[in-house]
């Protein structure tokens, strides 16, 4: 596809519905056949990435194509628009979901004026919604990981109590519980998605919450009682 790229983090695309599924509200779709030379398009939705090296943001737009040819073959490939720069000074990427539905808000970690690492929401082009850093004891505390609806600050994990827009909630962060690793191991990495609805297939999620040790632990928050979501 000739679209490989040096990535340190990312905030996928989902695939949209077909665009010839245009039925009036209330009306159900149904399969989708070709025709032989037909090409049907599915569009995703910008992914996002953030480079290796000097920090920055990136972004591309990527599309499936489907055509059958005479003997019945399903020929598929993928087009895109390139890689676009999006900004530069970007540590980390993700996607924060809109609570009850499929849509997704990419959320970047950068340095605020006086240096310290916050989350922003990237809601539209050339607009960024800063959320201000987890406090302790009055100080702000950088923000070293992020994932959807939660980040790492002081080796701790903390709930976005907004919503994906930035808009901010009370409180604005939600110190979990027992979200300490153990002592003399840092916090590298953690992992959590809301609940997507409104899919092709249903709802999914929401997923537990995870975190990653330097010691390579993997540890799960939460009711682990059950199986994962």
């Amino acid at each position: 596809m000739g679209v490989a790229n040096c990535v340190s983090s990312l905030a996928p695309g989902r695939p949209q519905p077909y665009p010839e599924w245009n039925y009036p509200f209330g009306v159900p779709s149904h399969t989708h056949h070709l025709n032989v030379g037909q090409i049907g398009t599915v569009p995703f939705t910008t992914t996002y990435i953030t480079g290796c090296g000097s920090p920055s943001l990136s972004s591309i737009d990527l599309a499936l194509h489907d055509q059958y040819d005479s003997l019945g073959t399903d020929h598929r490939w993928v087009t895109s628009n390139g890689w676009q720069s999006v900004d530069t000074g970007e540590l980390q990427v993700t996607n924060f979901t809109v609570d009850g539905s499929a849509t997704q808000i990419p959320w970047i970690l950068a340095p605020l004026s006086n240096g310290v690492v916050t989350a922003w929401a990237h809601t539209a082009p050339n607009t960024y919604v800063a959320a201000p850093p987890p406090t302790v004891f009055g100080l702000q505390i950088p923000i070293t990981y992020a994932t959807d609806h939660y980040v790492v600050a002081a080796n701790h994990v903390w709930a976005w109590g907004g919503d994906a827009y930035g808009n901010r909630g009370s409180p604005v962060w939600v110190s979990i519980p027992n979200s300490w690793p153990p002592t003399g191991s840092t916090i590298v990495q953690i992992a959590h998605s809301e609940a997507l609805q409104g899919t092709s297939i249903g709802t999914i999620g929401p997923s537990h919450t995870y975190m990653i040790d330097s010691n390579d632990n993997i540890y799960q928050w939460g009711d682990v009682s059950g199986p994962v979501k």
